[in-house]
C-alpha cells in the first residue's frame, strides 16, 4: 500500500481488516481514526437504519464545541467524530458568507449609445459557425 497515493480511508480500512486480517482496534490505531468509524466502514449496514436522537445531537454538539475550544480545526473535528464538515460547522454556528452581489453596471455613456444605434443589424444567414468550442469551423460557400 505504500506505493499508492491518495487511497481513500474506507478502502484502506477494508484492505487492512478484510485482506490482511488486522483487528478493528489495530486499524483504528494505525490510521488514527475512531474505532466506531472503522466499524461503520467495515459493516455499513449498522448505519442504514440508524437515526440520531436529540440526545445524540446534543452530545455531539457539546463534543464539537469542546474540541473546537481545545484548538482543533473543523476538518480535524469532523474526522475525529466521523461526521461531515458541514455538521461541525452547523454545531458551531458558523454560517457561510454569501458572495457580494455585483453592483449594477454604470449607465452607458452617450457615445456608447450612439455606437450601438449606428451598428448595422445582423440579418441574413450565418456565414461561419463552429462546434465543440471552436474545434471545428464550418464556412458557407458562396454558392449556398
Amino acid at each position: 500500500m505504500s506505493n499508492q497515493v491518495n487511497v481513500p480511508i474506507d478502502v484502506r480500512v477494508r484492505r487492512l481488516h478484510n485482506v490482511q486480517g488486522v483487528s478493528v482496534q489495530e486499524v483504528a490505531q494505525r490510521l488514527n481514526i475512531p474505532t466506531q468509524r472503522v466499524q461503520n466502514i467495515i459493516n455499513p449496514n449498522n448505519m442504514a437504519g440508524k437515526t440520531t436522537t436529540a440526545a445524540d445531537r446534543k452530545r455531539r454538539k457539546r463534543e464539537v464545541k469542546k474540541l473546537h475550544a481545545k484548538g482543533y480545526t473543523q476538518a480535524n473535528i469532523a474526522e475525529m467524530l466521523g461526521c461531515g464538515l458541514s455538521t461541525v460547522q452547523r454545531d458551531l454556528g458558523v454560517r457561510w458568507s454569501k458572495k457580494p452581489r455585483k453592483k449594477a453596471s454604470a449607465t452607458k455613456t452617450p457615445a456608447a449609445k450612439q455606437v450601438r444605434q449606428n451598428a448595422k443589424p445582423q440579418t441574413g444567414m450565418v456565414k461561419e459557425y463552429s462546434i465543440l468550442w471552436g474545434a471545428f469551423k464550418f464556412r458557407r460557400s458562396k454558392n449556398d
